[in-house]
């Protein structure tokens, strides 16, 4: 009875592990795709200023990428050198990617590309994971870089 009842779990064990590896896999093919499409977009959920510890974010802030467009909506604290009479600073514009580079490791994935938001040049880099996480970070001459933690939307099983 005991070695019958050992034999279950060991079995139902197994077949659990088999489908976190099917849905590892298919997650990573879907990232793989979406980043291929140049049609992707990347939600943040945590924001980590050069100053400062890190702050979670409430939804709806991220990067969507279409094509050779970015549009960026993601909170700023950091110190500004120079801004813009009556604007401020904003991490919230749409803009051509410029300089897009792409490399890729057997992990994650490296994107980098430049924008131009009120007259100022932005770096941005993503790192995505095969499983869906990000890092962005920016950076510009006239503020402190920023970094935000994320992942990428990806679309449930059976869509």
């Amino acid at each position: 009875m005991l070695m019958a009842v050992a034999l279950i779990l060991t079995a139902c064990s197994a077949e659990r592990s088999a489908a976190r590896q099917a849905e590892r896999q298919r997650v990573a093919r879907q990232v793989e795709q979406l980043i291929d499409s140049h049609r992707f977009s990347v939600t943040a959920t945590a924001m980590r200023p050069l100053r400062g510890g890190r702050h979670t974010l409430t939804q709806g802030y991220g990067i969507d990428l279409k094509d050779d467009m970015v549009t960026v909506f993601l909170p700023y604290v950091g110190e500004v050198r120079q801004a813009t009479y009556g604007t401020g600073v904003s991490l919230n514009f749409t803009s051509p990617v410029g300089n897009y580079q792409e490399r890729r490791t057997t992990d994650r994935t490296y994107i980098a590309f430049t924008v131009i938001n009120q007259g100022y040049k932005h770096a941005v880099r993503l790192e995505i994971f095969n499983n869906g996480k990000c890092s962005i970070d920016v950076d510009a001459s006239h503020i402190d870089p920023i970094s935000y933690e994320g992942y990428m939307e990806t679309a449930p099983q059976g869509s």
